[in-house]
């Protein structure tokens, strides 16, 4: 296996947005301990040409999301709390970002 260093041994990942939309990652624990009130989660900014600002959201994994999550019960809207939660494919997680329309996904402002 190669090792990886820099930015991608950190958990970071840039993706050329010329390609096709599919992103394989696969993120080994920090160390760090979470907030127990807190849901598995993994955090996602957007950066892209015409933003003048990154967008955050984030990413629930199904079957773990949770109402005592501070978070995600921020989110009253059924709807949108369900495009923070990604969806299970065949044993493979599918998580779709939409910047705007019906299914815009939620985001949050800091």
């Amino acid at each position: 296996m190669a090792q990886r260093t820099g930015e991608e041994a950190a958990g970071y990942r840039r993706e050329d947005a010329s390609l096709p939309s599919t992103l394989i990652m696969w993120r080994r624990g920090s160390g760090r301990r979470r907030s127990r009130s807190s849901s598995p989660h993994i955090m996602v900014s957007v950066f892209a040409r015409g933003l003048l600002k990154r967008l955050v959201t984030r990413i629930y994994f199904p079957d773990k999301e949770d109402a005592v999550d501070p978070v995600l019960s921020y989110v009253e809207d059924q709807e949108l709390r369900r495009t923070l939660i990604a969806c299970n494919e065949g044993g493979a997680l599918r998580f779709d970002i939409h910047l705007q329309g019906d299914k815009q996904t939620a985001f949050f402002g800091f």
